[in-house]
């Protein structure tokens, strides 16, 4: 049923309409905006415990001692929990470039252990290639997921 009002006619049901679909339009930029913030959120805290895992893993897989794998599980780890962290809590959801540092982190994880020297050990090999493949997922889910400010306002 269309609702006209009497008094203004036709044009009157249109400018109605027009308010009608103009609210829906920003209920879905909200819907989108709240969509992609929790993407961002989600896939960056996920970013974050892989980050921690790395910190971890030299203790728990027994490899402190290879002082090259350690300290780039370190470094990396706490870089990645820094940056992924900013993206997750607070308003860092709205810049991308965290998730494409983290990116890059990732991709040096699944290289670094033929460049520093530590892929004759299994354990610290894989761990290095499945954590920096993690981190490349996550880190561009996160990335990708960045609201574009100037579609949403």
């Amino acid at each position: 049923m269309q609702k006209t009002f009497k008094l203004f006619g036709k044009t009157a049901y249109w400018k109605y309409k027009s308010v009608i679909l103009q609210r829906r339009g920003v209920i879905n930029m909200a819907m989108a905006l709240q969509q992609a913030r929790t993407s961002v959120k989600t896939a960056s805290g996920l970013d974050a415990l892989v980050g921690l895992w790395l910190v971890l893993s030299p203790f728990i897989l027994g490899y402190s001692l290879l002082t090259g794998a350690l300290w780039n599980a370190i470094i990396v780890g706490v870089l990645v929990i820094l940056l992924a962290g900013m993206r997750a809590l607070g308003e860092g959801y709205r810049s991308a470039w965290p998730s494409w540092v983290n990116l890059v982190l990732g991709l040096w994880m699944i290289v670094a252990p033929f460049i520093i020297g530590y892929a004759g050990v299994m354990a610290v090999l894989w761990n290095s290639i499945i954590v920096g493949a993690l981190i490349v997922i996550l880190a561009a889910w996160s990335a990708l997921s960045t609201p574009e400010e100037q579609k949403m306002s």
